[in-house]
This record gives C-alpha cells, sequence and structure tokens, in this order.
C-alpha cells in the first residue's frame, strides 16, 4: 500500500496481485484485486480493470468486495462499451469489427449480463467470414451458456434469437 501511496501504481498492482496469487483463499484477496483495479482505472487501463473487478466477481461472489466490484464494473463499463461499439460500427476491416465485436461479448460476460454476451458472439459469428471467427464464437456461445448455468439463470432463449434456442438447447443436454 505504501507504493500505491507514494505514487508507484506498476509495483503496488504487481505487490497486490502477488498477494492474491499466494494467497487467495485470505479475506483480504478480494480487497487486494479492487487495489488493482482502481489502480487501472487510475492508469485509463479501463479494459484491464473490467477483468479484474470480473475476476473479484467471479472467485468471490460472496465477498464486500464483489458489491464494490458490480458498482466499479458499471461505472466504468459503460463508456468503454460506447467506445467500442463506435469502433465495431465504424470499421471497415472485418479483424477490427470482429475484435470490437468480441470485446462488447467480453465486457458484458465480465458484467454477467450473459444475454447480451451471447448476443454480441452471435453477432460474430453471423457477420464473420473467417471461419475460425465463427468457430470460437460457436466455442464462446457454449461457454456463456455455461456459465449462464453456473450463476444458476435459467437458460431462456433471447428474443428474435433462433440461434439462442440452439445454444439453450445445448445446454439442456448438457445439464
Amino acid at each position: 500500500q505504501k507504493a500505491q501511496n507514494d505514487g508507484y501504481f506498476n509495483q503496488a498492482s504487481e505487490g497486490y496481485k502477488k498477494f492474491v496469487k499466494q494467497y487467495p483463499r485470505d479475506e483480504r484477496a478480494s480487497w487486494a484485486l479492487i487495489q488493482v483495479g482502481d489502480l487501472q482505472v487510475q492508469q485509463s487501463l479501463e479494459r484491464d480493470a473490467i477483468a479484474t473487478f470480473g475476476q473479484v466477481i467471479r472467485e468471490y461472489p460472496l465477498s464486500m468486495d464483489a458489491r464494490l466490484a458490480r458498482v466499479r464494473l458499471s461505472q466504468i463499463s459503460e463508456a468503454v462499451l460506447e467506445g467500442v461499439r463506435e469502433i465495431a460500427k465504424s470499421a471497415t476491416a472485418e479483424e477490427d469489427r470482429m475484435k470490437a465485436l468480441w470485446e462488447i461479448g467480453e465486457i458484458y460476460l465480465a458484467m454477467e449480463d450473459f444475454k447480451q454476451s451471447a448476443v454480441a458472439f452471435q453477432d460474430v459469428k453471423r457477420v464473420a467470414t473467417q471461419e475460425s471467427w465463427r468457430k470460437k464464437a460457436s466455442t464462446k456461445l457454449a461457454d456463456t451458456v455455461e456459465a449462464r448455468i453456473r450463476s444458476g439463470e435459467a437458460v431462456t432463449p433471447v428474443p428474435n434469437e433462433g440461434e439462442w434456442l440452439e445454444i439453450a438447447q445445448l445446454a439442456e443436454v448438457a445439464e
């Protein structure tokens, strides 16, 4: 914490990460990750912060820090999402558009918004001309369904998304 107070953000972040790696079950581990996320925001590394706050929510869901992570995540994710959506709309190269759509799906996944995440990955699968992107999107859709099932959320189709019905049927087989 001294490194953080003295302005050595990278050193502080690495120290917090090292603590979490060495003591993942310590009650302060989730707090340490919150510190990492906050430092990432201070350094304009919002995308990294989204992943870090998502990690707190996934790995320490019952902690008070998970509640704080959800607040922080909602604060920064909308701004990042808006920027990524603009990139997806204006991208002229398919690779750039696919990366932007993929990132949208990952952000929603970190926020545990499984329906919006699935829609973004469906967009990748629907729009991509490269088979590698379509395969990757299919796999990520199945992973999204699994995450949704693990969260206890019922698997229901996204309105007007026939493919989600197909994915939901796959999930029923997996159960």
